[in-house]
């Protein structure tokens, strides 16, 4: 899941450095089970809404699962980034995996993803029975999300991750398999950014 919404009521890159308390408590999660084991990325963000729903369990940590760097870009909103870095839109508008300035892209995220990926089914291996709650960001479930999918990475900011919202996946035969609607979050309409 997403963390829950940050006290940040700006649309502006949220990523590594920007490390900001939840705004309020996150809501009661609709679920039918208990979850056994809680992952959490390293940031503020993402620990507190983990330490909610953990309750007195032991919530791990791990760098993997932080947020997109989004470099020199960290705090501006859309329009700073177009005035200050057009490159990159450019890029990104010829389907190119631009990294944001000194800092990532999908493809830098998809492989913390893909690590994180082989470390859970490792621990999902030795106890299948484990409900696994991981609380992460929008750029790294976005790259989740959009490789499961088989989408084209220069699609994957169209897909809609709501805060504080479970994104069901199973263990099954060594992989960790959707199971959602992928209509649910991946938006179909082309956003026209450039």
């Amino acid at each position: 899941m997403r963390h829950a919404k940050t006290k940040c009521n700006k649309s502006i890159f949220l990523g590594q450095n920007l490390d900001l308390d939840i705004q309020e408590k996150p809501k009661k999660l609709n679920v039918n089970f208990d979850f056994q084991l809680f992952y959490s990325s390293n940031l503020k963000r993402s620990i507190q809404t983990c330490l909610f729903y953990s309750k007195r369990n032991k919530v791990i940590i791990n760098k993997l699962l932080t947020e997109i760097n989004y470099g020199n870009a960290e705090g501006m909103d859309f329009t700073q980034l177009k005035n200050k870095y057009n490159k990159i839109l450019s890029k990104w508008s010829k389907k190119i995996d631009a990294r944001f300035p000194n800092g990532e892209n999908n493809n830098d995220v998809l492989k913390r993803v893909l690590n994180f990926n082989n470390i859970l089914r490792n621990k999902l291996k030795k106890n299948k029975k484990n409900n696994t709650l991981i609380v992460t960001h929008n750029v790294f479930l976005r790259c989740l999300i959009g490789s499961t999918l088989n989408l084209s990475n220069h699609d994957w900011y169209k897909i809609n991750i709501k805060y504080n919202e479970i994104i069901n996946f199973i263990y099954y035969n060594d992989r960790i398999i959707p199971n959602f609607n992928r209509k649910k979050y991946y938006v179909n309409e082309i956003r026209n950014f450039y």
